[in-house]
């Protein structure tokens, strides 16, 4: 077992390793960048002042101190109000982990329970939010679990894009799905007592990865998310972690990822000694750190963007075994509500050759 050390030093050794053999050994910033840290390396002093532009920097911390701003107001508002909520991913990283600049933060992802979705959208919409157009949203309405708002203001600089969801996407399918319920467990384990709510580190780090495999590994930012709340976690933690991944199905895979936690980071906890089974094998070979980050090096940088058949192929070696059918009924059998939502100016045959013209396009792409 490898010493423990500073999970940001492990990612950058990988970037760096990964980046030697996919570009050259002084494009290690390069893939930082690509993947979310320009600045969290060169605080770190893993990386030279050089590398990231000192400009840019500057902007990237005033740009998240203002959406920090944001996200408290907003929890003031939903909290005066009565409204459970929590927040993931990079508002509730930072000023945790993360100073503002370290990691890319471009939106403001929150949860909201079901039954309280109007309420909060009132409520944001009195703080000036706005929704985003329908061909901007993720999936037709009555199939999608979020929904994208945005703060106008007379630059970049001020206006705000916040994620408000109440359900989660099921990883056993390619298209939104609109009854994944946030596990239980997640909601009893909000921690209150920072700037923001947030799951505690075993419900974060599940959650987290439930978007990697969401994202099909190339998300590989929340490999380091984890990595800290796992750090920041007891070594007889675990249990919880491991719940609301079989929840979420992907038990198998959060196992995998807390073994490589303990094996490459040197960050041993219980989830590592748990679910031992050879679906845990299987996929513990994709998540060696520098194979991994020679992935994110090599895929096209808006892969995370769109659903490729080697993404597909990814996926169904990572969610729990059962899901391959669903996967491949999204495939070959979209719902009606998504055709008319993505081809909204054709009929129901015309759209769905679209679909099948947009299958072939993908095949040929990595």
């Amino acid at each position: 077992m490898v010493t423990e050390k500073p999970p940001a030093l492990r990612f950058y050794e990988a970037a760096s390793a990964a980046s030697e053999q996919s570009w050259s050994k002084d494009t290690a910033p390069e893939l930082l960048f690509r993947i979310g840290f320009p600045g969290l390396a060169q605080r770190l002093g893993y990386a030279r002042a050089a590398d990231v532009e000192e400009g840019f920097l500057h902007l990237q911390k005033l740009k998240q101190t203002l959406l920090f701003e944001s996200a408290m107001e907003i929890s003031n508002e939903l909290t005066l109000a009565g409204v459970q909520h929590f927040f993931v991913k990079g508002a509730a990283l930072l000023n945790r982990f993360y100073e503002p600049g370290d990691r890319s933060m471009s939106d403001i992802d929150i949860y909201v329970q079901p039954e309280s979705r109007t309420y909060a959208v009132e409520i944001l919409d009195r703080l000036k939010y706005s929704e985003l157009p329908e061909d901007e949203q993720a999936g037709p309405e009555e199939m999608r679990t979020a929904l994208a708002l945005i703060r106008q203001a007379e630059s970049d600089m001020e206006s705000h894009v916040i994620d408000l969801h109440w359900n989660l996407d099921p990883v056993e399918r390619l298209l939104p799905r609109g009854d994944r319920s946030v596990p239980k467990l997640v909601w009893d384990n909000i921690v209150v007592d920072r700037p923001v709510p947030a799951p505690n580190p075993e419900c974060h780090a599940a959650l987290l990865a439930h978007h990697l495999v969401h994202t099909d590994l190339l998300h590989i930012r929340n490999l380091l998310d984890i990595a800290y709340e796992f750090a920041g976690m007891p070594i007889e933690a675990g249990g919880n972690y491991l719940d609301v991944c079989r929840d979420l199905r992907i038990e198998a895979f959060g196992a995998a990822l807390a073994r490589m936690l303990a094996t490459e980071f040197g960050i041993v906890r219980r989830a590592a000694e748990q679910c031992d089974s050879s679906a845990v094998e299987e996929i513990e070979h994709e998540l060696e750190p520098e194979s991994w980050m020679q992935l994110a090096a090599v895929s096209h940088p808006h892969d995370d963007e769109v659903i490729t058949v080697a993404r597909i192929r990814r996926r169904m070696r990572l969610i729990d075994r059962g899901g391959t059918k669903t996967l491949f009924q999204d495939l070959f059998f979209p719902p009606s509500a998504f055709l008319r939502w993505r081809w909204n100016d054709r009929g129901p045959g015309r759209a769905m050759l679209s679909h099948y013209g947009q299958l072939l396009k993908k095949a040929f792409r990595r």
